[in-house]
């Protein structure tokens, strides 16, 4: 039988001597690469930060307020001289509705006809037929008025509502011609019921005045109060 001869103990010992020293190294380099990875990932956290903060400067801004005092009443309001972002369907509300207050509240003689048509071109039956009757008979706004008096409304604000229907404020500044210094200035508020609907039917000419069929079927203004003053005069 054969016998397997014992290493000396010299060399079991540095055998194992070396095998440590092995243990050794593969730790120091697990370490390294466990700390270049956590420094990879840093780095990586810190680039992602400095980009979300630059993406979130141009959000930082000051909005400055403007206090505004209306000239009649005295009352005050803060508004905001920032930008105001709206949507484009309010931005054709609100130009429309504008376009056709002050076509329907405006008497101007040289204009009278160009804001008849304007009206025409806006109007439902319903409203027209009471805008119409302003100027029949013999009582009619424009032969009664003529070139002697001059009405000139100031649109003030605009609030839409979500069932199609608006009211809006303004001031309309009645002049008579003949004594400079008689003007009354007044303020009103209109509600109008509107709608876009299809141009089917209609000239071209019409449609260019029209184009996207705006049309005012309901329209009320009354009055919120009255003041005299002299043209010239700050009230």
């Amino acid at each position: 039988m054969f016998r397997f001869k014992r290493a000396p103990a010299g060399e079991v010992r540095e055998v194992a001597k070396l095998s440590w020293e092995a243990d050794i190294v593969l730790n120091e380099r697990r370490s390294r690469l466990i700390a270049w990875r956590v420094a990879g990932i840093s780095m990586v956290l810190v680039m992602l930060m400095v980009v979300s903060l630059m993406l979130l400067i141009p959000l930082k801004q000051v909005v400055p307020y403007v206090v505004t005092v209306d000239r009649l009443t005295g009352e005050s309001s803060i508004t905001s001289s920032g930008k105001d972002f709206v949507a484009n369907s309010t931005l054709n509300d609100k130009h429309w509705i504008k376009s056709f207050l002050i076509a329907r509240e405006r008497y101007n003689y040289q204009l009278l006809q160009h804001d008849y048509d304007t009206v025409k071109s806006l109007a439902g039956d319903a409203t027209w037929k009471s805008y119409s009757k302003l100027y029949e008979g013999s009582n009619a706004r424009d032969t009664v008025l003529a070139e002697n008096t001059e009405m000139l409304p100031t649109v003030l604000s605009i609030t839409l509502h979500n069932n199609g229907t608006a009211t809006a404020r303004y001031e309309l500044r009645t002049r008579n011609l003949r004594n400079p210094e008689d003007v009354v200035l007044t303020r009103h508020v209109a509600t109008l019921r509107y709608r876009y609907q299809a141009q089917s039917g209609k000239r071209e000419f019409e449609m260019i005045d029209n184009p996207l069929g705006f049309t005012v079927e309901g329209y009320q203004t009354d009055p919120e109060f009255i003041t005299k003053t002299a043209e010239g005069a700050k009230p």
